[in-house]
């Protein structure tokens, strides 16, 4: 059986790298969480400001896992290039003119619920025999418990943009050289899951399992040339004094060129604060 693979919509910049990784459809990210990617959900609407433990769709996912999962077959692309002054001046109206229609279409649903809350209001109070009377407290109620159902889907994404596979191909080309992506791939196929790790002072974290189930076990660090770059003592020290602080291993991560295999040039060194000194 054949599984369908995961749109992830892709935006890349002038020297080729990628700047943007969405995925919108809530099917294509449960499939992505069984495969260990996780991302970063970072959808919210400025009419309705949400706090970030309730942001949705869509799922932003890292240049590595993008790439990974290109790479692995999981997933197709819809690749945006850069833009001229013209097409950029086009999709910035078209992006004004669907705001305008969700506004109105937000504004159409709350007034139908309006109705149909004020409704059953006053069907209920003649149920129970109470004297019909007009409260601001009831209007306040009302207005509080209205809501807006967002959709799964962008639709200012255009039909059009279709998997370009020269822009594909040409991304597994130049991320098959970068340091950082050997280093994700190394983690992943040792069966791990793995998250940007700025907020714990690495490269990545690392989890034995699903974030939702399993703290994370180790911080790891951008990778050295393991031949050339010197290791500064200090790091050393403020690396696993953090690390160990959260409860979590540091790793060393570097990159041997002399190898031949790229699995084989990934090389990690795990540092823990013995809690001396």
């Amino acid at each position: 059986m054949v599984l369908e693979r995961v749109v992830i919509n892709v935006s890349v910049g002038d020297d080729g790298t990628v700047t943007n990784a969405l995925v919108f459809n809530l099917k294509d990210i449960r499939k992505l969480r069984d495969q260990g990617i996780c991302g970063v959900l970072c959808g919210s609407l400025p009419t309705i400001a949400q706090q970030n433990v309730f942001l949705s769709v869509p799922l932003r996912l890292s240049a590595e896992e993008a790439v990974w999962l290109l790479e692995k077959g999981y997933a197709k692309a819809n690749v945006s290039r850069p833009s001229s002054i013209s097409e950029k001046l086009r999709d910035e109206s078209l992006a004004n003119e669907l705001s305008e229609r969700a506004k109105l279409k937000m504004e159409r649903e709350f007034e139908r619920q309006r109705v149909y809350k004020r409704e059953q209001h006053v069907l209920k109070l003649r149920k129970l025999g109470i004297e019909e009377k007009y409260r601001n407290e009831d209007e306040q109620l009302l207005e509080s418990s209205l809501f807006y159902e967002v959709m799964n889907d962008s639709t200012i994404l255009r039909d059009g943009n279709e998997v370009v596979e020269d822009v594909v191909d040409r991304l597994r080309s130049k991320y098959s050289r970068d340091g950082n992506f050997k280093v994700f791939c190394s983690l992943k196929n040792h069966g791990l899951v793995v998250s940007p790790g700025a907020r714990f002072g690495g490269k990545f974290i690392v989890y034995p399992g699903d974030p939702l189930r399993y703290h994370s076990h180790m911080v790891v660090s951008s990778p050295l040339d393991y031949r050339q770059d010197p290791i500064d003592f200090r790091d050393i020290i403020n690396g696993s004094r953090l690390s160990t602080t959260v409860k979590k291993i540091w790793v060393l991560s570097g990159i041997d060129t002399e190898e031949e295999q790229d699995e084989e040039q990934v090389k990690f060194f795990s540092i823990e604060w013995a809690g001396f000194g």
